[in-house]
């Protein structure tokens, strides 16, 4: 019984990954280049190559989600104290900076649909 436990334990190790989406490896830098950009509209930025794509970047968090200042604070219940904030900016730069430099490796990830 324990040999065939460890045959299934091996097994799913090597059979889940297979049925996991893929998903391409990006830096920051590839989500904020644009190619042949001419003009700032919805539609321009919109094209991006990767628009529509799941991606993953390693990043660190380099803002305080709650403080970061770019938050609506939301006074609920009229008592003078903060209850809830309407959204969070949070400001994170891609890993790959320490080896590729800071230019183009931060990003401003803007949520609304979590809470506190």
């Amino acid at each position: 019984m324990k040999k065939l436990i460890q045959f299934f334990a091996v097994a799913m190790l090597v059979v889940l990954p297979i049925f996991a989406q893929a998903q391409d490896t990006v830096s920051v830098k590839e989500l904020n280049t644009y190619a042949d950009l001419s003009e700032y509209s919805q539609n321009a930025l919109q094209a991006h190559p990767l628009n529509g794509v799941t991606v993953t970047y390693t990043g660190v968090i380099v803002s305080n989600p709650k403080t970061s200042g770019n938050a609506t604070p939301n006074d609920t219940n009229s008592d003078g104290e903060i209850d809830d904030i309407g959204r969070i900016h949070v400001f994170i730069t891609d890993t790959a900076a320490v080896t590729q430099g800071r230019a183009g490796m931060s990003i401003q990830i803007v949520e609304s649909d979590y809470e506190i």
